[in-house]
């Protein structure tokens, strides 16, 4: 382990990858201070490009625009009251009074160092995580391992985009596996759902999706919006008091241990986003505080907490994918996109065949959170510019590095063809409310999914009592029984009860 750590510092310490490290941490910011531009925005448009860079050097990149992207959601939060990415919004209770207190830069520091720390102690907790769920992993075989991709899939479309709309989850997921079946069977290389293309013989290509679905169409959504820079006028920089001092951060610190502790929890949970680790974080803080009725107000604890909270599940989010080889949020479905493209193919032997990826996948996370510090420090200084940029510039630039990213992949103009196609899916999804997250996993899980229960019924002879002669594999298939019904039972509850309320004297009729 100590080899692997110090070989994967190495790697990391080179004067390229310190230099896309503080490149992707700046891109990262900047995506993130601009309201709907998020970090898996920019990390779906730069993956194209990482195709033709060495692995190590594609994950600098990458995670440091992950890394800073998480805490420039706070900068928009803070100076506008419109947060920069979903997991910022918890940031607004109480860093947008601060800034109209006269504290602008006082609650963009306090995010920034909440979250640059919360995302050290993070990625510790990331590597010895990740080796304790790949040890366990390599106990199970594909009789438990479809039955656990199964509830993962269940839990993301459910869970993960909120129990109201999880029909809507569960018809996204099996759209993504429908997808996943296109080109040849994995086991008799037959041609299926190909359309006789030879295109799509070897499948439907892993970078227009991804980017069709997680930037076109969000780009596309987004185009005519006026965005809002209400309070701008009012917020002032330079007051004598507008900084952080010693005591401030020593106020913060119990909150920043918490939202990294809190963060790793959530982070490890396939479904659970950095917005939830937020909101616990900050629900936490509030209890232990000595004055919780500052919150929502302008105060200082709150913005650490919130921001504490989201970043700490930065590293722990990528601990299934590595481990399981299951994406648990878009941004790890991207990471895995990644992994994919440079021949990586994430599981429990992860630490045994690509021992060095792992560790410079940490110290990648580790460095980005100490660099974000110093980049941070300057991107404040511009802050209050940086949600300004007009979006009608940056759109079509956006568009078109999608398509030139799509057809430098393989050089392919069918791949340009089904980057509008996913672009046109993915918009009308959003306009219809459905979520493409639960598309894209199901699509990357769809060929684990198959794979696995073909392997484990052709060992048992299509015998599929199988699946719970297994003690791990059947606790997962009740577990995903009884989150469905869960979920469906609650639904009808909540809308048995709007029907009551829209009628009045129903209840009462009822007890009656």
């Amino acid at each position: 382990m100590l080899e692997g750590i110090i070989q994967g510092a190495l790697i990391t310490l080179g004067y390229k990858s310190l230099l896309l490290l503080v490149a992707g941490v700046t891109t990262g910011i900047v995506f993130g201070a601009i309201p709907g531009l998020t970090s898996g925005i920019a990390i779906a448009i730069l993956l194209p490009f990482t195709f033709y860079m060495d692995i190590y050097q594609s994950l600098a990149l990458l995670v440091g625009v992950y890394v800073g992207g998480t805490y420039g959601g706070s900068i928009s939060a803070v100076l506008f009251g419109t947060p920069g990415a979903p997991e910022s919004g918890i940031t607004v209770l109480d860093g947008y009074p601060m800034a109209q207190q006269g504290y602008p830069n006082k609650a963009l520091s306090t995010a920034l160092y909440s979250s640059s720390l919360s995302n050290v102690l993070s990625s510790i907790s990331m590597l010895f995580l990740s080796m304790g769920i790949a040890a366990l992993a390599l106990m199970i075989g594909s009789t438990e391992f479809f039955s656990i991709v199964l509830f993962s899939l269940v839990l993301i479309s459910t869970v993960g985009v909120g129990g109201s709309a999880w029909y809507k989850g569960i018809a996204a997921v099996l759209l993504g596996l429908m997808f996943s079946f296109v080109g040849s069977d994995p086991l008799s290389a037959m041609p299926r759902l190909n359309f006789d293309s030879l295109a799509l013989s070897s499948g439907l290509p892993l970078i227009p999706l991804l980017v069709g679905l997680f930037v076109g169409a969000e780009i596309i959504q987004q185009t005519g919006r006026t965005k809002s820079v209400e309070g701008e006028a009012g917020i002032l920089f330079g007051g004598s008091e507008d900084r952080v001092r010693w005591a401030d951060l020593k106020a913060m610190a119990p909150y920043i241990f918490s939202g990294a502790a809190i963060g790793t929890v959530i982070g490890a949970l396939p479904g659970l986003n950095a917005a939830v680790g937020s909101m616990l974080n900050y629900g936490f803080a509030r209890r232990l505080s000595p004055h919780p009725e500052r919150f929502g107000k302008g105060s200082l604890r709150g913005v650490a907490a919130a921001e504490a909270g989201n970043n700490g599940t930065v590293g722990p989010t990528l601990c299934p994918l590595l481990t399981l080889g299951i994406p648990g949020s878009g941004t790890a479905a991207l990471f895995l996109g990644a992994l994919l493209i440079q021949g990586v193919t994430p599981g429990p032997t992860i630490f045994e065949t690509s021992a060095p990826v792992v560790y410079s996948l940490f110290w990648a996370i580790f460095l980005s959170s100490v660099i974000m510090i110093g980049v941070g420090r300057v991107v404040i200084y511009f802050a209050k510019y940086i949600p300004l940029i007009p979006t009608q510039i940056i759109n079509p630039c956006i568009i078109l590095f999608c398509a030139s990213g799509a057809f430098a992949t393989d050089g392919s103009v069918t791949d340009v063809f089904i980057l509008i196609f996913f672009i046109t899916l993915g918009y009308f999804m959003k306009l219809g409310g459905f979520p493409v997250i639960p598309l894209l996993i199901g699509y990357l899980l769809g060929g684990l999914l198959e794979t696995n229960l073909r392997r484990t019924l052709l060992i048992a002879g299509g015998d599929y009592t199988v699946f719970l002669s297994s003690p791990i594999s059947l606790a997962f298939l009740i577990a995903t029984v009884v989150l469905l019904a869960y979920v469906v039972v609650a639904s009808f509850r909540r809308l048995r009860g709007r029907r009551a309320a829209a009628v009045p004297g129903a209840a009462q009729a009822q007890e009656d």
